[in-house]
């Protein structure tokens, strides 16, 4: 295998990686701030951003948290797509390069 395959293969796996981390990060700190926000709104520490989760009350989120909560599962999949992308290009991972 010559160098500039190992770095493009290297660059897949790592966008790869980077989109499971992201996804693994959106949902854990889903399940987090569902169950450790404040219930109340609190203007002291920033906690204004109301956000109906699945249970039967809001809890109160700062500007970052609501905004992670929104565009975040978005965020993970831009990753994924570039290395999709890439992949299709350059032709490196199967069904491209399957063994015969």
């Amino acid at each position: 295998m010559n160098l500039s395959k190992a770095i493009k293969l290297a660059v897949l796996y790592s966008l790869i990686a980077a989109s499971v981390i992201l996804f693994i990060s959106y949902f854990s700190s889903y399940y987090y701030l569902r169950s450790n926000s404040p219930k109340i709104s609190d203007e002291a520490t920033g906690h204004v951003y109301p956000e109906q989760m699945k249970q039967p009350f809001d809890v109160y989120l700062t500007r970052n948290q609501s905004e992670w909560l929104q565009y975040g599962i978005y965020i993970a999949g831009i990753p994924f797509i570039i290395a999709f992308v890439l992949n299709d290009r350059w032709k490196l991972v199967s069904p491209y390069n399957s063994s015969k």
